[in-house]
């Protein structure tokens, strides 16, 4: 059951405060693991910080101009209205940052 969720997931397009997951993501995603494969020597055992290594510094792209205060994404906050508060995990932690911010 587990598996099938997360396949759900990856498939599937997310827009909230919280969490963005889209096309362009999965591509970005995709393309990192595709080259991180290809770079890779087979048949040669690595530990875990050099098997990990060409994904430390990555960041998506896609969401690079998306302004994210707190752990929340402003503009998907803003568009869900007046449900977006129900949707932050921590709502303090968010207020902290929002005013840290401004």
């Amino acid at each position: 059951k587990r598996t099938g969720e997360i396949l759900l997931l990856l498939n599937s397009n997310v827009e909230e405060p919280c969490r963005i997951w889209n096309v362009s993501m999965r591509k970005e995603l995709e393309a990192l693991i595709d080259t991180a494969e290809k770079d890779r020597t087979p048949n040669v055992r690595r530990d875990i910080e050099e098997e990990f290594a060409p994904f430390q510094d990555f960041k998506y792209a896609s969401i690079g101009t998306e302004l994210n205060i707190g752990g929340v994404y402003v503009r998907m906050f803003n568009n869900q209205g007046k449900d977006a508060l129900s949707k932050i995990p921590d709502v303090p932690l968010f207020a902290r940052a929002l005013i840290e911010y401004v």
